[in-house]
């Protein structure tokens, strides 16, 4: 049997976008609720796809996980979706990067 990490095999940027549409259908939006306008640059772009933005109304600094039980994770989006799709068959979290 060859085993090899399953998360090499998903691109960053398609679980990113997975996330957010599952996460915030409606857009994302700070933790006040204020709605990222379209034509906003990232305040952070350390962990891209994952980047911090600022919010324009209220200064809060936000990102994808923010609202959400991911919040404060250092995790990627790619660990995330993999973790999630654990979640759903029943596997235990040690085995998720192999399957």
């Amino acid at each position: 049997m060859i085993r090899y990490p399953i998360s090499g095999l998903l691109n960053p940027e398609e679980c990113y976008d997975y996330l957010l549409h599952v996460l915030y259908p409606q857009g994302l939006r700070c933790k006040n609720g204020h709605p990222l306008p379209p034509d906003q640059a990232p305040h952070d772009r350390r962990r891209a796809p994952l980047v911090d933005y600022r919010c324009r109304v209220c200064s809060n600094v936000f990102n994808l996980f923010t609202n959400s039980v991911w919040a404060g994770t250092h995790y990627n989006c790619t660990t995330v979706v993999l973790v999630m799709r654990g979640f759903v068959q029943g596997i235990v979290t040690g085995q998720i990067g192999w399957r």
